[in-house]
């Protein structure tokens, strides 16, 4: 087995701040001692966390490439919890003997995707292993409930910047009358339904292009689409502050700003165009990326 090793890991990640709490009280507690590993990966299949119960499996597990740092993408480590689960978006069983890799054989376990409450987004996977031997049908459950809780911190272990978008989503989709709305940052576009049906499909980074450019410009009108068979529209964009000043940027450079479509003004696509309306148009009415996935709460979507 060919792993390919991506390098350290960033111990202050968001997502490995959201797995942590959960991961050390089980094994401070109910898993101390016993024959079990957890892993976290991100959504390249890379290894960024890991906790094992006995010093016997952490030798093998050091034997087999299983150390934070390493990638168990398919096309090199074949089926496994790692890996498999991020490909086929749902849990992963996978038992000693149905393992790619002969080195892996000793071993079973179940990988779950971790889904970002908001966006529906796979952010990773939460991986159970234990012995091939002695794998417990109650694995599955578990692994399920460390996922979700893994999950649902993610709205606070993503630092301020993706609740700061949420929450002024939320704020401006509330207001008046109905409207559409988009708040986008970095790595994050929510969207509500009125603005998918002006918008269409919404390029994330193409969007979030554009609205930097505006915002360090000091503009706050963009003009998004528009052709000789479509509308344009005029879209005003705010962005997000706390006790009136600009939300300071984190250390992995997650902007928190917000881009809102507020109201939506129609002109005929047959007027001389802007450098930046054709590129608003490639972001809004391409598909540069597959539509947004979404989470329960409609409209919350994330390329």
């Amino acid at each position: 087995m060919n792993l390919r090793y991506a390098g350290e890991v960033e111990q202050d990640s968001a997502l490995l701040r959201a797995a942590r709490p959960v991961a050390d009280r089980l094994f401070a507690g109910d898993m101390q001692g016993l024959d079990v590993a957890m892993f976290v990966t991100d959504d390249a299949a890379r290894i960024i966390g890991r906790w094992v119960g006995d010093r016997g499996l952490l030798s093998h597990l050091d034997a087999v490439g299983s150390v934070p740092g390493f990638v168990f993408e398919e096309s090199r480590a074949g089926t496994s919890a790692l890996g498999t689960p991020l490909e086929e978006g749902e849990p992963v069983l996978v038992l000693g003997h149905e393992h790619y890799a002969d080195c892996l054989r000793g071993l079973s376990a179940v990988g779950v995707p971790i889904v970002h409450p908001a966006s529906g987004r796979i952010e990773g996977v939460v991986d159970l292993v234990c012995r091939a031997d002695r794998y417990s049908p109650m694995m599955m459950a578990l692994v399920t409930h460390v996922a979700r809780e893994i999950g649902d911190r993610l709205l606070t272990g993503f630092g301020a910047q993706d609740r700061a978008l949420l929450e002024a989503y939320l704020l401006a989709d509330r207001r008046g009358p109905r409207r559409a709305i988009v708040a986008v940052n970095s790595r994050l576009v929510i969207a509500n339904p009125h603005a998918g049906e002006v918008l269409g499909p919404v390029d994330q980074g193409l969007l979030w292009d554009l609205v930097e450019r505006a915002l360090a410009a000091q503009e706050s009108v963009l003009v998004l689409g528009g052709d000789a068979e479509s509308a344009a529209v005029q879209a005003s964009v705010a962005e997000i502050r706390r006790g009136g000043a600009r939300a300071a940027q984190s250390c992995s450079c997650v902007v928190t700003r917000i881009a809102e479509e507020l109201a939506p003004r129609a002109t005929r696509g047959g007027r001389q165009r802007s450098a930046r309306c054709c590129r608003a148009r490639a972001a809004v009415g391409s598909r540069c990326c597959s539509a947004p996935r979404r989470s329960s709460a409609s409209g919350i979507g994330c390329c």
